[in-house]
């Protein structure tokens, strides 16, 4: 699946899937191939997606999908989104494992694999804002919370 000149697209309020294909003359399924732990059908303001235009590229400027795109610098949200859904990845990954130990799954060491990676997801956001150690701190109190 090889993109010569992906984007990063921040979602926005008013933003769907269907519209992101439209705008960047592409499919809903190829935006949801690159972007597997987004749910199509809430898709959470200040998420950021990568999307592989078509060979048409980009609309021009006065028909953006959203005309009220925040000014967020790429990869980085506020604080409150981005704790917002690193903390709705924890909840989600969480069940899954409940899920997967309860059901006696075979995918029980890839979920924990990937819930493991929350608390340093979490840390890096209190990075941004706190000294390493504090934030480090955080990753090991939550690491043994899991």
């Amino acid at each position: 699946m090889f993109c010569s000149q992906p984007i990063k697209h921040i979602i926005c309020p008013g933003d769907t899937l269907y519209r992101l294909a439209r705008y960047y003359q592409t499919t809903v399924q190829a935006i949801q191939a690159r972007n597997p732990e987004i749910n199509p059908y809430n898709l959470l303001v200040g998420t950021t997606i990568i999307i592989c235009p078509g060979e048409g590229g980009e609309m021009p400027q006065n028909q953006r999908p959203n005309q009220q795109r925040p000014m967020v610098q790429p990869g980085r949200g506020t604080l409150a989104a981005d704790m917002r859904r690193a903390w709705m990845q924890h909840v989600y990954w969480t069940r899954m494992l409940l899920i997967s130990l309860a059901s006696k799954l075979p995918d029980v060491d890839v979920v924990t694999a990937r819930l493991m990676q929350n608390p340093q997801m979490i840390a890096d956001i209190f990075g941004r804002y706190y000294y390493a150690e504090t934030s480090g701190m955080i990753n090991r109190l939550l690491c043994e919370h899991l």
